[in-house]
């Protein structure tokens, strides 16, 4: 059985819009997101966010069309692998390595993730009072100038070190937090240059595809902390 290629998997055309693309891998991952953190839904939800990364970034999805088009067998699993690995390492090497990177690169980031977004349903709330508002739409603007310059800081801090090999999930899952982090301000931004409630809507939805992402990427790394 051959391997679906991305467009297959989020179920769209090769033709697709870039809305388009972003409305099938919404709707795909309100399915298959998984709210205990099941081996199945986290491996779904891997493939989905494999085929968006490539599809939703022109440069990218232009390389993968050319893939296609030479008729390459297995062009779902090529150029989507851009989160950094670390040579293979073994022993106590190994273990020190995965400590330092959890220390030194995971904690800070998922704290930075959760700083953005902790206060964006206080935000949201006092801007629904009154969404055309002057103050309310400065002070949201405001909060989203400020994540951004947090999200930056952390997108650097996540790529200035290879991942161990043994940290593999955790950084998928905060590699992917980060990802939907970016394109949840991008959407929020867009509200508030045009007022365009969809954007709103798909912002909010990111945020909770981003919170769900970073209560796995959590809960892995709690589990490699107590392997010591």
């Amino acid at each position: 059985m051959s391997t679906p290629t991305h467009y297959q998997t989020l179920g769209i055309e090769p033709s697709a819009t870039t809305e388009e693309i972003r409305a099938a891998y919404r709707r795909l991952a309100k399915q298959h997101h998984p709210d205990t953190g099941a081996l199945a839904g986290h491996q779904r939800m891997v493939i989905l966010n494999e085929a968006y990364e490539v599809l939703s970034e022109p440069q990218r999805r232009q390389s993968y069309d050319r893939l296609l088009a030479h008729g390459d067998e297995r062009p779902s699993r090529v150029a989507t692998q851009t989160v950094p690995r670390a040579p293979f390492g073994r022993g106590a090497s190994e273990d020190s390595e995965r400590q330092r990177w959890l220390r030194d690169i995971y904690r800070p980031v998922n704290a930075a993730i959760y700083r953005v977004i902790r206060p964006f349903r206080r935000q949201l709330d006092e801007l629904a009072y009154d969404p055309y508002d002057d103050e309310l739409i400065a002070e949201f603007v405001a909060y989203l100038e400020r994540s951004q310059v947090i999200y930056q800081q952390a997108k650097a801090l996540f790529a200035s070190r290879p991942n161990p090999a043994g940290a593999a999930l955790v950084a998928e899952l905060l590699y992917h937090s980060l990802n939907q982090l970016g394109d949840a301000l991008d959407e929020l931004r867009y509200f508030t240059l045009n007022y365009d409630y969809q954007h709103l809507h798909v912002g909010q939805e990111l945020v909770g595809i981003v919170t769900d992402l970073r209560r796995q990427a959590t809960e892995a790394a709690e589990r490699l902390l107590q392997m010591g």
